[in-house]
């Protein structure tokens, strides 16, 4: 009996050392998509512009790996696109591209992972629902995609298709993607907003929208934002 339990125990932890452990998990529209240890890829869910980047539009009931590479550090999801991060810092796009938010200056959607420009210097990425965006590791902020009510922050309610640089400044370093508006903090910790604002999402005592970032409040003590 003494040897039963020990085999059990054996096998029990050598599959636990040898098996993989997911380290971030994203939810689409009607996609999901994981990052595991081993810095590989995976997604399932509805695939029928390429979201799942599996280089056709089957969906998966269950997660499939992404192509096989080894190298990826951070994903990002939209409403039916996903941006990620290599470890070398270059940034990789597909699925639904209407708007241009895959950020290869095309509107034509993506099936499998496609190289976003030649930079190697990214760091962050967050997705909207038609809209990215990006930060660099000197802190400046990128956006494409979407803008019809102003939610990249670059003055402008004119769509992207490239990653285009937001303002001049140097301080950002968190950003998250709404709807059809922006929430981001700077390395002060001032809030900032930008976009829709219907419904106050903006957090400016209003219901105007902005098509760039106006700071809200003036506490310089938060931490994280969710859009």
């Amino acid at each position: 009996m003494k040897k039963i339990i020990l085999i059990i125990m054996l096998a029990f932890f050598g599959l636990s050392v040898n098996a993989q452990t997911w380290s971030k998990v994203v939810c689409g529209g009607v996609f999901s998509a994981a990052l595991r240890s081993d810095s590989t890829l995976w997604s399932w869910g509805f695939n029928g512009d390429g979201e799942l980047g599996t280089g056709n539009t089957i969906g998966k009931l269950s997660p499939v790996q992404i192509g096989s590479d080894h190298d990826w550090t951070d994903i990002s999801v939209g409403g039916y696109n996903c941006l990620a991060i290599k470890s070398d810092g270059t940034l990789w796009g597909w699925g639904y591209n209407h708007s241009g938010q895959v950020g290869d200056g095309t509107t034509v959607n993506k099936y499998s992972p496609t190289q976003i420009g030649i930079a190697n210097n990214w760091a962050k990425i967050s997705n909207g629902t038609w809209h990215s965006f990006a930060i660099k590791t000197d802190s400046t902020l990128w956006a494409w995609g979407f803008n019809y009510n102003g939610q990249l922050g670059d003055s402008t309610t004119v769509d992207k298709l490239v990653p285009t640089q937001v303002g001049v400044n140097s301080k950002w370093i968190k950003i998250a993607g709404g709807g059809d508006h922006t929430l981001a903090i700077k390395s002060d910790n001032t809030l900032w907003a930008t976009g829709w604002n219907s419904t106050g999402q903006l957090g400016d005592n209003s219901t105007g929208e902005d098509s760039s970032f106006i700071q809200i409040g003036t506490d310089n003590n938060w931490i994280d934002v969710s859009a």
